[in-house]
């Protein structure tokens, strides 16, 4: 069964499974910090503003004594599960995930032997002991085809060596590389023809990566939209979906790419790690048999065409005229950044085109745009949440002062146990007045959010 929550014009599309037995567990949610899902409440823009404000506050300060001992395995142990309830499930048609732990597959692409751990410049981290994606797999028990590393098609080049050795050196400024390593399709002959990997098995698993830093922007037209496929890996895609009974890709990737090739490729199954850091990716095979049953929704839109984003106008060269060599960017999409966008333009049936590309994006046609919506993420079982109660369902409004709670019941509705995030998204009124004065307001903003316990299946 496939279940869905609306939000706008968004549809967040749950797990698929078969329901069994509820296990409930009640909320009492403040306002102040847990909140509930697609819930629409009159109130003033400036309560929400304040209370989101606090909760980021709240939840990125952090005090620590100055002679406070660092324990390793204690900060390894965070990394891990920052990746653990982080990590996105994007798609998994016909449940192709998890997989049993002793599958043999075929690990496919430059970045699942040369991950992207980080983002680049100050932002880069040591790689000397970092957890890579193929001893991830193997410690959760898969069997990788050792013919594709050995043909040595995936050998590192010259700027992942750099950064390699500076992060065994010391964490330290690097500049970001944007070239996309990935092999050419005609690579893949005599052990690791596509013919002898299926022999091996009918399982292949991809590595998408891609890089970001700061000082540095994504490639231009001329030269390629970085947040799309290359052509190779458009290649690989196309073989490993003709080759192979089973395709999942890994998105290795800080940025939100273009997602149309999921379905280009029939791609059964998408797991996005984001960037985890040297250790992070201890995570994904964990996901990937099933001891992790995976809980991370989306901080990003991810949509078919990057042009569809209004921050793609900003993006032109922009030289100084009081200095030289010397350029700008001039933001000008204000509080339409992300979701607040495509909601907002979805519910106000816009019809806009793309100054740079000419391409026209009829946004009440949301589908046809957003291929994940942001808060998006799936899980091997499935939930029922439901606002029961709480003392903001019985007023009419609300005053910025006073302190309100929602009561959310989530029912785990599958038959494995699993967690979920609890999100308050509210829509405040357009008056007359905001009209009147050229207010601007996004259709739908998320307030705040909460993660669930681990909810067992049955009663």
């Amino acid at each position: 069964m496939e279940q869905f929550l609306s939000c706008g014009c968004c549809v967040y599309k749950a797990t698929k499974g078969k329901k069994q037995g509820a296990n409930n567990r009640g909320f009492n949610i403040s306002a102040t910090a847990v909140m509930a899902v697609a819930l629409a409440i009159i109130v003033a823009a400036n309560y929400f503003t304040n209370l989101y404000a606090n909760s980021i506050n709240a939840v990125m300060t952090v005090a620590v004594a100055a002679d406070t001992e660092t324990d390793t395995d204690e900060w390894k142990d965070l990394a891990y599960r920052i990746s653990d309830e982080g990590m996105v499930l994007m798609e998994n048609k016909e449940n192709t995930l998890p997989l049993k732990s002793d599958t043999k597959v075929n690990l496919l692409g430059y970045y699942a032997y040369n991950p992207v751990y980080s983002g680049s410049g100050s932002g880069q981290v040591s790689a000397s002991d970092s957890i890579s994606i193929v001893s991830s797999l193997e410690s959760s028990g898969f069997e990788i085809n050792p013919a594709l590393e050995e043909s040595g098609i995936y050998a590192p080049v010259k700027e992942d060596e750099a950064k390699v050795k500076a992060g065994e050196e010391g964490v330290g400024f690097m500049a970001a590389s944007l070239a996309v390593n990935e092999a050419g399709i005609d690579s893949y002959t005599g052990d690791i023809s596509f013919d002898k990997l299926a022999e091996y098995s009918d399982t292949a698993i991809v590595v998408i990566g891609r890089s970001g830093s700061e000082g540095a922007d994504l490639t231009s037209y001329e030269e390629g939209d970085y947040l799309e496929l290359s052509k190779n890996e458009q290649d690989l895609l196309e073989s490993a979906r003709a080759g192979f009974d089973k395709l999942i890709v890994v998105v290795d990737s800080g940025n939100a790419m273009q997602m149309g090739w999921v379905d280009e490729y029939d791609v059964d199954a998408v797991i996005w790690s984001g960037l985890p850091g040297p250790y992070g990716f201890e995570a994904l095979g964990q996901i990937l048999n099933g001891t992790v049953n995976p809980s991370g929704k989306l901080p990003d839109t991810w949509v078919y065409d990057s042009d569809s984003n209004p921050a793609n106008e900003n993006f032109v060269e922009q030289a100084a005229d009081n200095a030289q060599n010397r350029y700008y960017v001039d933001y000008v999409e204000g509080i339409y950044v992300g979701y607040k966008w495509y909601e907002t333009a979805c519910a106000e049936e816009a019809v806009i085109t793309n100054t740079h590309t000419q391409e026209v994006f009829d946004y009440k046609d949301y589908e046809s745009i957003v291929a994940y919506p942001f808060g998006y993420g799936l899980s091997y079982t499935s939930f029922e949440q439901e606002i029961t109660g709480g003392s903001i369902t019985d007023k009419g409004s609300l005053n910025a002062a006073d302190s309100y709670t929602i009561d959310v019941t989530v029912t785990n509705t599958g038959d494995v146990a699993g967690k979920t995030p609890v999100q308050l998204y509210v829509t405040v009124p357009y008056t007359d007045y905001d009209q009147e004065n050229g207010v601007e307001k996004a259709a739908v903003s998320l307030v705040n959010y909460e993660k669930t316990e681990i909810l067992e299946p049955g009663g």
